[in-house]
C-alpha cells in the first residue's frame, strides 16, 4: 500500500509541476490571447470596411445626383428644338441663361446629324466647331449607341476637342416630318466639367479623413481600366460602389491610405495578450504550488518521511476500514507488529546513515512480501506494522508472517558492508481478538515482546483466552 502510495505521489508532482503547469497555461492562453486579437482584428476590419463602403455609397449618391442634375439640361434643349422643328431661335441667349442653373456644365451644343454646328459659350470651345461624331474613331461607337438606342446617353470622360477634360451627355432627336415620319435630327449635346462636379461633391476630402480613392471606368471601345479621379495615395483592397448613370458605369473604390491593418492596435492588443499570459501562467504557477505544498503538508501528517510508509495515524484509519470490511463479510483481519532484531548495533557501528539505509530496504522488502491489498505501516524506529485484510482461514496470515520473517532474515548490502538482520513478528487477530484499533495495536504488541523473549526471529500469536502462543 506504501509503495502504491509513492507512486500516486510521483504522478501528482508531476501532473502538478509548477513549471510543467505553467508552461502548459502559457501555452494555451496564448493560443487563446492570439485567436481573441486574431477575431478582434477582423470584426474591427469588417467594421471599418462597413464604414468605409457607407462613406463611398454616400459620395456615389451625391455624384449621381449631380450628373444626372447635368444631363437633364438636354431635356431642356430637346424641348425647344421639338417645338421649332430643329430650330431654336435666340440659342445663344438661351444657352447662356441655361448653362447658370447647372453646377458643373460647362457648354450647350447642338449637332445636326452629328456634327457640331452651335456651341455655347463659343469662346474656349471654337475647336468643336466642325466635329463629326460619326468619323471620329474615339466617339463613333457612343454616338452610334447613342443614336440606335433613342436613349440619353454620358459619354466619357475624355479630352474634349475644345480643351479640357469632361463627359458629355448625348441626347438623340427624332422629328417628325408632314408624313408622320420619324428621322433623325441629331444630337443635344451637354459638356460636364468633371472636375467642378467631383470639387462640388467634395470627392477631394476623402484624403482628409486619411482614406485612399480611385473613381475609375472600363472603356467600352477598348476595355481598359480608366481613371477618371484618384488620391496620391493607391486604394489597397478597396471596398467599391458603382455608380450606374444612363449606360455609363462608373467605380468608386476607396480605402484607408495605410491599408486595413491598425499596427498600433495590434501591438497595443499584443502587448495586452502578452500581459494576460503572463498573469494566467503566474497564476497558475502560484496556485500549482500552493496544491503541492498542500499535498505535502497532507502527505507528511499521514507518511513517514523516510520510508514512505503509511504512519500510524494513516495506519488506524486504514486498519478501521479493514475492521468494518471484515464485520461485513465475515473475514478475519490479522495484525503483525514488527520490530527488527540487533538494529541498534548498526546504528552505533555504520551510522546512522546506515540505518535509515536498511529501515529504506526493509520497507521495500516488506512491500514485496505482501498482496496490493495488504497495507504497511511504520511506527517509527524499527518497528513495523503490517495490516492483512480479508483472510479466510489461519493459513494464510501464517504464510504471510513466515515469509516475511524469511524474506527480512536474507542478507542486504548497505553501502560496501553486507548486513544481517532478523525480525521478531507479535500476531493478533480479528475478529477473535474482538477490540478496536488502538487494542489490537496493543494485543499485537504484548505478542510480539513474547516473541522477542523467546529469542530472535520468532513469531507470537496472541490468543485472548489463553493469552499468547509461539506461531
Amino acid at each position: 500500500m506504501g509503495k502504491q502510495r509513492n507512486e500516486e505521489t510521483s504522478i501528482l508532482s508531476l501532473m502538478y509541476c509548477p513549471w510543467i503547469v505553467g508552461l502548459v497555461v502559457l501555452l494555451i492562453s496564448a493560443v487563446i490571447c492570439t485567436a481573441v486579437i486574431c477575431r478582434s482584428e477582423g470584426n474591427r476590419i469588417k467594421i471599418a470596411r462597413a464604414e468605409v463602403e457607407h462613406i463611398a455609397g454616400n459620395y456615389i449618391e451625391k455624384l449621381k445626383g449631380v450628373i444626372e442634375h447635368n444631363l437633364s439640361a438636354n431635356y431642356t434643349v430637346a424641348a425647344l428644338l421639338y417645338q421649332g422643328d430643329g430650330i431654336i431661335h435666340d440659342f445663344q441667349r438661351f444657352a447662356s441663361e441655361t448653362l447658370p442653373l447647372y453646377t458643373g456644365l460647362s457648354s450647350i451644343q447642338l449637332a445636326p446629324d452629328g456634327i457640331v454646328k452651335q456651341v455655347v459659350p463659343l469662346k474656349g470651345n471654337e475647336g468643336a466647331i466642325g466635329h463629326n461624331l460619326f468619323k471620329d474613331k474615339e466617339r463613333v461607337a457612343e454616338a452610334r449607341y447613342t443614336k440606335e438606342s433613342g436613349k440619353l446617353t454620358l459619354a466619357g470622360p475624355f479630352k474634349l476637342i475644345q480643351g479640357g477634360y469632361g463627359a458629355i451627355g448625348r441626347l438623340p432627336i427624332f422629328l417628325t416630318d408632314v408624313r408622320g415620319r420619324s428621322h433623325f435630327w441629331g444630337f443635344t449635346n451637354t459638356v460636364i466639367n468633371i472636375n467642378k462636379i467631383l470639387e462640388k461633391i467634395g470627392l477631394a476630402n476623402l484624403e482628409e479623413h486619411g482614406l485612399a480613392y480611385e473613381l475609375w471606368r472600363d472603356n467600352p471601345a477598348t476595355g481598359k481600366r480608366e481613371i477618371i479621379a484618384a488620391s496620391k495615395a493607391a486604394v489597397v483592397e478597396p471596398e467599391e460602389r458603382v455608380l450606374q448613370v444612363s449606360n455609363a458605369t462608373w467605380v468608386l473604390s476607396v480605402s484607408p491610405q495605410d491599408g486595413w491593418e491598425d499596427k498600433q492596435g495590434i501591438i497595443l492588443k499584443i502587448g495586452a495578450g502578452v500581459f494576460a499570459c503572463f498573469i494566467l501562467t503566474s497564476l497558475a504557477w502560484t496556485i500549482v504550488r500552493l496544491k503541492i505544498n498542500t499535498a505535502k503538508l497532507e502527505e507528511a501528517a499521514f507518511i513517514d518521511g523516510l520510508t514512505g510508509l503509511p504512519n500510524r495515524r494513516l495506519l488506524f484509519d486504514r486498519l478501521a476500514q479493514a475492521i468494518v470490511h471484515s464485520r461485513r463479510t465475515g473475514t478475519f483481519v490479522a495484525v503483525l507488529y514488527l520490530d527488527l532484531d540487533d538494529f541498534k548495533p548498526i546504528n552505533d557501528t555504520l551510522g546512522h546513515k546506515a540505518g535509515d539505509q536498511t529501515l529504506v530496504e526493509i520497507a521495500h522488502r516488506l512491500q514485496e512480501s505482501i498482496r496490493t491489498t495488504d497495507i504497511v505501516a511504520r511506527l517509527g524506529g524499527d518497528e513495523f506494522i503490517v495490516v492483512l485484510p480479508h483472510l479466510k482461514g489461519e493459513a494464510e496470515w501464517i504464510a504471510t508472517a513466515e515469509r516475511i520473517r524469511d524474506v527480512l532474515a536474507l542478507p542486504m548490502e548497505i553501502g560496501d558492508t553486507s548486513v544481517k538482520i532478523s525480525a521478531s513478528i507479535g500476531v493478533t487477530i480479528y475478529p477473535k481478538d474482538n477490540s478496536d484499533e488502538d487494542f489490537l495495536l496493543r494485543h499485537a504488541d504484548q505478542a510480539l515482546y513474547r516473541a522477542k523473549q523467546s529469542g530472535k526471529g520468532k513469531i507470537w500469536l496472541y490468543d485472548p483466552d489463553a493469552r499468547e502462543a509461539e506461531v
